[in-house]
């Protein structure tokens, strides 16, 4: 049977039953066991095992797999859950897997699935039953949890990572927004980037690559039963991708379930995480263990009652506002300009204007005395930022502050710079301290990817001391401060340089802080 239920998001309901202390005391913890090889690079993963065991001494087991665009995360993020799943009566690893854009797909399917095939061959170790294998997933971990659901032994992707005798499929699944189509027409721009570095190219240039990296590609009549939860507010993942997937499934015949949360983005907290988690626990209990809920879960349109537990131990708030957390600060990107308005922005607002949604700096009929600059209210460290941009004008130069610092009753600001125009293009610039360029990219290759006239996309990642930089996805910066005294943290600003008439425009500017 396939049911969808519309819900609306932050519902209240009940509260977590049970303080978290008393699930260290029921559980055995394991981290770091070698689980296989990702390439040339060693796979890990940390265990968690129920210390009661059931008569036969095999527990169905769960893995959750970490998001983060395919690039970022790491599995220690979902300990807290990990652990509750074992208070629950499951064995439950939290996996490890290549990122990329130094690994593009199929690298990470290939690692997830050497995981599974790893718990099987050391199901005994382990006290786990190899044919109640579940995987839950948030973000990009959910893609690659459908994958490990939909995609059958014939269909490839296994690597050379070890334990090739066993299965890597999964008997039930749980997605949490994640991708279901990656060549989809209404993907957000803001997501293409993300899905450009996971696949190694766009999807005119690697057709192929993206309907195998798509779930929906995979489905069939015999796969795992899944429970998918989507915003429909979620500016990374349309609601669209779940609706596909629902048809898809309702096709073939898969089993399952998907929720789509009214209002809802990527990620969501409070009694809706509480819920939504508790779905999960119970969907596995049904496919697992064979448990059915003891209560139903849908009173009626748009109507939520709060699904019960088969177990004592309850979900707690502390993990569930790590997910929270964790999940979100990886993932979730937000708008820095709403095309509407300089709300969060700082600046002269007669050399800024906004038209046809951008920010707009300089004007094109007088010399411009000198630099001005846009700057943002917050600051930040550790981010990726996109925005598009174009300049307007004969030798007209801009840049992208960051990290940076405005100099008291002065028109400068001193940080790095992200450079556009005049022989700098793509280059990393250190304005008002240094005063010289840090890095800068191979010319020939920029020009064969730059649109001087036209709309170009700036991709830039700060994470700890190192500095990358992409405009249209060509890489142009790789930089790793050496000076220990240089502060790693600020304002970002937009610049129109001082000098011949011209304009830079500014659109589509969002950022997601890194953890």
């Amino acid at each position: 049977m396939f049911v969808l239920v519309m819900a609306a998001a932050y519902q209240t309901v009940s509260a977590w039953e049970s303080p978290f202390d008393s699930v260290a005391r029921t559980i055995h913890i394991q981290k770091d066991i070698a689980c296989g090889m990702g390439g040339d690079q060693p796979l890990k993963l940390d265990l968690a095992t129920p210390l009661e065991k059931p008569t036969d001494g095999l527990s169905p087991c769960v893995v959750v797999i970490h998001g983060g665009a395919w690039r970022g995360g790491k599995k220690e993020q979902f300990h807290q859950l990990v652990q509750q799943f074992a208070a629950r009566g499951y064995v439950s690893a939290s996996l490890q897997y290549r990122l990329c854009p130094e690994h593009t797909f199929p690298a990470q399917i290939e690692d997830v699935k050497c995981a599974i095939r790893f718990l099987r061959a050391h199901a005994t170790d382990y006290g786990i039953d190899p044919e109640r294998i579940g995987a839950v997933g948030f973000s990009a971990g959910a893609h690659l949890s459908m994958m490990l659901g939909v995609m059958d032994q014939q269909d490839g992707f296994h690597g050379t990572g070890g334990w090739e005798e066993q299965a890597d499929k999964v008997q039930a699944v749980v997605a949490f927004f994640g991708p279901t189509r990656l060549d989809a027409d209404d993907l957000p721009d803001i997501s293409r980037p993300l899905v450009h570095d996971f696949l190694g190219g766009s999807a005119a240039e690697k057709p192929a690559e993206y309907r195998a990296a798509s779930p929906i590609s995979w489905v069939t009549g015999n796969d795992a039963p899944m429970l998918l939860f989507q915003g429909t507010q979620d500016p990374l993942v349309p609601h669209t991708q779940a609706w596909s997937m629902t048809q898809k499934m309702q096709e073939t015949g898969v089993a399952g379930r998907v929720e789509l949360l009214v209002g809802a983005g990527h990620g969501w907290g409070g009694d809706e995480l509480t819920r939504t988690l508790e779905a999960t626990m119970s969907f596995f209990n049904d496919k697992l263990k064979h448990e059915p809920p003891q209560t139903a879960d849908i009173e009626g349109p748009g109507q939520r009652v709060n699904l019960a537990s088969q177990d004592s131990a309850s979900i707690n708030p502390d993990a569930c506002s790590a997910i929270e957390q964790q999940e979100l600060t990886t993932e979730a990107a937000v708008t820095l300009f709403d095309g509407k308005s300089f709300d969060g922005w700082n600046g002269d607002l007669t050399v800024f204007r906004i038209e046809d949604s951008a920010i707009v700096g300089g004007q094109t009929r007088e010399k411009i005395p000198h630099n001005f600059f846009l700057s943002t209210a917050n600051e930040y460290s550790d981010f990726e930022l996109n925005l598009e941009f174009k300049l307007v004008g004969e030798n007209t130069n801009a840049g992208v502050q960051i990290r940076s610092k405005r100099i008291p009753d002065h028109h400068e600001m001193i940080g790095y710079q992200a450079d556009l125009g005049q022989n700098y293009w793509g280059a990393l610039y250190d304005e008002s301290r240094r005063r010289k360029i840090l890095a800068s990219p191979d010319a020939d290759e920029l020009a064969k990817v730059l649109k001087k006239t036209d709309w170009n996309q700036y991709r830039i990642r700060c994470e700890g001391k190192r500095i990358q930089l992409w405009i249209n996805h060509l890489k142009t910066v790789d930089y790793t401060e050496q000076d220990d005294t240089i502060e790693q943290s600020g304002l970002i600003a937009l610049q129109i340089h001082g000098g011949p008439a011209g304009e830079a425009w500014y659109r589509n500017i969002t950022i997601r802080r890194l953890p």
